[in-house]
C-alpha cells in the first residue's frame, strides 16, 4: 500500500516538475522567437540581398548608356583617386587650396597649381566625355564592411574641386567657354548624383551644384556675359523641379537595407544581448520611416540649391535688363515678364525671392524657411535664415568682414 501512495506520489511531483519546466521554456522559446522574427528570420522574410536585386534589376541600364562606366574606370587609376596626396612647397593640399577654390586665378600667380591641374587633364577629359550621357547607375553597396562601400563618393568629391578650381582658372584667363563646359559637367556629376538612392549621394550633390552655380553667379554679374554666353546658362542641366519625395523614399529604403544587413550579419548571441535595438531597427526596416533629421535636412538643402538655380534664372534676367539699360532694376517686377511664375516661386517657402538694388549692385536672397526678410542674411548662429544668392554667402560682407577680422 504504501508503495502505492509512493508512486502517485511521485507521478504528481513529475507532472509538476513537468509542468514547472513547461511554464519556463514556453516562454523562453516566444522571446527567442520573437528576437528572431525582429531580425528578419520569420516566415515569409526576405533578405536584404534578395531585396537589393530587385532594386538593381528595376533601375538597371546599358553599359553604353551609363556614365557609371567611366567613373568606374577613374575610380581604378591609382592618379586619379590620390589627387589630395600633392601638396605646395609650403606643406598645404593644393586640392583644399581656398585661393583658387572660390576666386577666379591666374597661372603665373599659382604656378604650382597650374601644373598640378595640367598633369591632371586627362582626368577633366574623362569626366567632360561622361557629361555626354544623361543616366549614372553605381551599384547600390548595403554591407558597411565592403571596401567599395561609398568609395565613389569621397573621390568624386575630389574631382569636383579639381573641377571647380580649373574653371576659375578659365574664368581669370579670359577662357570663358572652358569655364562653362566645366560648370555644366559639375551640374551633371551632381544629376547623376541625384541618381544614386543614398543620402551621401545627395549631400555631394549639393556641393557639386554649389561648385558650379556659385562662379557662375559671378561671371553673370560681374563679368560680361554676352548674350550667347547667357543662353547657354539658360540651357544648363539646373536643378529646377522638386523630386525631393521620389528621392527621399529611395534613400530611406537604402538605408533601410544597409540597416537590415549589418542585422543580418549579427549572431544569436548578438540578437539576444540587444533584443530591444534589434526590435527598433526592425521596426524602421518594416515601415521606412525615420526621426526628422538626416533626411529632412538633405531635402531642406536640395530645395535650397533649387532656390539657386532659380536664382540663377532670375540673374540672366536681371543682366539683359542692365545690358539694355546700362543698370540694374529697381524691383524684380521689371523683369516678371520674360520669367515664369514657377522660377519667381521661392521652393524653400512658396513665397517670392528678396531684391534690394543698391547704388551699384543689388543682393538677390531666398527667404529661408522662416519666410521673413532678413535682409539676404545667413547666419545659422543667430538664427538668420535668408539664403543669399547675390552676393553668395562667401561673399557677403559681414562674412568677408568675419574672415579678415574687421568689425561690422
Amino acid at each position: 500500500m504504501r508503495d502505492g501512495y509512493a508512486s502517485i506520489g511521485k507521478s504528481h511531483a513529475g507532472r509538476r516538475n513537468r509542468a514547472w519546466f513547461i511554464a519556463a521554456i514556453v516562454p523562453t522559446i516566444a522571446i527567442v522567437a520573437f528576437i528572431l522574427w525582429a531580425a528578419g528570420f520569420g516566415p515569409g522574410s526576405r533578405s536584404a540581398d534578395e531585396r537589393l536585386t530587385d532594386i538593381e534589376a528595376a533601375r538597371a541600364i546599358p553599359d553604353s548608356e551609363n556614365a557609371a562606366i567611366i567613373y568606374n574606370e577613374l575610380l581604378q587609376d591609382p592618379k586619379a583617386t590620390s589627387l589630395s596626396n600633392a601638396h605646395s612647397q609650403a606643406g598645404e593640399p593644393l586640392l583644399f587650396d581656398q585661393s583658387v577654390l572660390y576666386r577666379p586665378w591666374l597661372s603665373k600667380d599659382q604656378p604650382e597649381v597650374d601644373a598640378w591641374i595640367k598633369e591632371h587633364q586627362y582626368i577633366i577629359d574623362r569626366l567632360l566625355g561622361a557629361a555626354q550621357f544623361e543616366k549614372c547607375r553605381f551599384p547600390i553597396i548595403i554591407d558597411v564592411e565592403d571596401p567599395s562601400f561609398m568609395r565613389h563618393v569621397s573621390l568624386m568629391h575630389q574631382w569636383v574641386f579639381l573641377l571647380r578650381s580649373a574653371a576659375n582658372n578659365d574664368i581669370a584667363e579670359g577662357g570663358v567657354d572652358a569655364a562653362m563646359t566645366k560648370w555644366q559637367c559639375l551640374l551633371q556629376m551632381a544629376n547623376y548624383l541625384r541618381q544614386q538612392p543614398d543620402l551621401v549621394d545627395h549631400l555631394l550633390a549639393n556641393s557639386a551644384e554649389e561648385s558650379a552655380m556659385e562662379p557662375m553667379a559671378d561671371f553673370i554679374v560681374t563679368g560680361s556675359p554676352t548674350e550667347t554666353h547667357l543662353r547657354k546658362i539658360e540651357a544648363m542641366p539646373l536643378p529646377i523641379k522638386d523630386h525631393w519625395a521620389e528621392y527621399d523614399s529611395q534613400t530611406r529604403l537604402t538605408e533601410a537595407l544597409i540597416s537590415q544587413k549589418a542585422i543580418e550579419k549579427m549572431s544569436l548571441v548578438d540578437y539576444l544581448r540587444h533584443p530591444i535595438q534589434t526590435f527598433q531597427v526592425r521596426r524602421e526596416i518594416n515601415s521606412r520611416t525615420s526621426a526628422p533629421s538626416p533626411f529632412d535636412d538633405a531635402g531642406y538643402l536640395y530645395r535650397r540649391s533649387i532656390a539657386t538655380a532659380q536664382g540663377i534664372r532670375i540673374l540672366v534676367a536681371l543682366r539683359r535688363y542692365k545690358n539694355a539699360m546700362s543698370h540694374w532694376p529697381p524691383s524684380l517686377g521689371e523683369v516678371r515678364a520674360p520669367l515664369s511664375e514657377e522660377t519667381l516661386t521661392d521652393p524653400i517657402n512658396g513665397g517670392s525671392f528678396g531684391y534690394k538694388p543698391t547704388a551699384d549692385t543689388f543682393t538677390l536672397y531666398s527667404k529661408g524657411k522662416n519666410s521673413i526678410d532678413e535682409g539676404g542674411r545667413w547666419n545659422p548662429d543667430d538664427g538668420r535664415d535668408d539664403w543669399p544668392i547675390w552676393p553668395p554667402w562667401r561673399r557677403a560682407p559681414d562674412r568677408e568682414q568675419e574672415e579678415t577680422g574687421e568689425k561690422l
